[in-house]
């Protein structure tokens, strides 16, 4: 009970503060807890977290490469 829902988050809390590949926080989460992250579609969800925080991360980079170039 609480394994898949609750796998997510913890596997995407991996992925947000000790940047882990997606791949690497579920097998993490898994050894500490079998069974966890138990379809496809979750592992996809912590795969698209992964990606936005990724595209969040690029979009700020960007922008704040712009400022400076225009100092």
């Amino acid at each position: 009970m609480g394994r898949g829902r609750t796998g997510v988050m913890a596997a995407c809390y991996l992925v947000h503060f000790c940047d882990m590949s997606p791949e690497r926080a579920i097998i993490t989460i898994r050894i500490m807890r079998p069974g966890s992250v138990e379809t496809y579609e979750q592992e996809q969800a912590v795969k698209k977290y992964y990606d936005y925080l990724r595209s969040v991360w690029n979009s700020h980079k960007f922008s704040e490469n712009f400022i400076n170039s225009k100092n």
